[in-house]
């Protein structure tokens, strides 16, 4: 989905003012970053350090190629708010894990594997309903 948004984006830069080019860079990569922040967090638990290292590195990279489609402002943007969203979507995995991060009551221990997938089942629907509602917009 996020390839498609990718490619539509692409094809329809030359359309959109330097207003539109910011928030479609923002908002495509903090969504996707995020989700991949937190899903890439909840598959590899085991290397919590190096999956914080490489969400960074992939949220960067994604904020920087979204934010190259229009503008110099929409690629700083782009990068900052790819970076930030992944860091985001890591801390949210290290909290369904662990939720005695938060000091949150043993309660929420118990329920560790329903709060996992019901917080990634969700997630992954904004994720889904955002790029719906980009792809629209980049309708003429």
């Amino acid at each position: 989905m996020g390839y498609l948004v990718f490619v539509k984006g692409r094809k329809s830069r030359k359309l959109f003012s330097d207003r539109f080019a910011i928030i479609s860079s923002t908002l495509y990569s903090t969504s996707l970053c995020f989700t991949i922040g937190l899903h890439l967090f909840l598959l590899l638990q085991d290397k919590s350090s190096a999956i914080i290292i490489s969400t960074v590195i992939i949220g960067a990279i994604i904020g920087t190629c979204i934010g190259a489609l229009e503008t110099f402002k929409s690629l700083l943007i782009g990068y900052f708010h790819g970076m930030t969203a992944a860091l985001m979507g890591t801390m949210l995995g290290a909290i369904l894990v662990d939720p005695s991060l938060c000091r949150l009551p043993s309660l929420y221990s118990l329920q560790i594997e329903q709060n996992i997938i019901g917080m990634s089942v969700f997630i992954t629907l904004l994720t889904t309903v955002t790029f719906g509602l980009l792809l629209a917009s980049f309708r003429v």
